[in-house]
This record gives C-alpha cells, structure tokens and sequence, in this order.
C-alpha cells in the first residue's frame, strides 16, 4: 500500500537549494516540504513537512535529475535556477 500524499508536485516547480543539495516547496501551513538530491537519487519520492502531517510526492526523471544534479559536483557548481534544467 502507498503513502498518503497532499499532493503530487513536479520538481520543476520546487526550488533548489544548492547550499544544502535540497528541494522545497511551499506547504499550506507555511512551512516548507523538503527532499535531499541524496534522498531522490537512491529512489525516495516523498517530500514531508517538519511543521505538520502532510507529504507530497515528488514527480521526477531520475535519469534527468542525475544527469543534472548527480554526478558528484560540490554544492556550489550546481544550478541555482530554481528546477531541472533541460537535459
């Protein structure tokens, strides 16, 4: 059985954090939902919330995001546009 999720967000509409390698998107409580390049990368898709109960479920290409965010580069040559770029 699969985990219950508020939603499903793209991670094209999440934000990067490239000084802390993690995606956040803004939860209805005000706090933001969270998920580690680390944590996608070895397969977990669900972003949760530190204030409240409520997790999404992050929509991505993992070959993409490696290719984009994988592959080793420190923190501070990884793209800080805010999503994927297009591979």
């Amino acid at each position: 059985m699969g985990t219950a999720v508020y939603d499903e967000v793209e991670i094209e509409d999440m934000t990067w954090k490239a000084d802390v390698a993690t995606f956040s998107y803004t939860c209805p409580c005000g706090d933001l939902f969270c998920i580690t390049l680390a944590d996608l990368l070895e397969g977990e898709d669900i972003a949760r919330c530190p204030s409240c109960s409520l997790r999404i479920r992050v929509v991505c290409d993992l070959e993409a995001l490696e290719a984009t965010y994988g592959g080793g580069a420190p923190a501070a040559e990884l793209p800080t546009d805010g999503g994927v770029a297009a591979a």
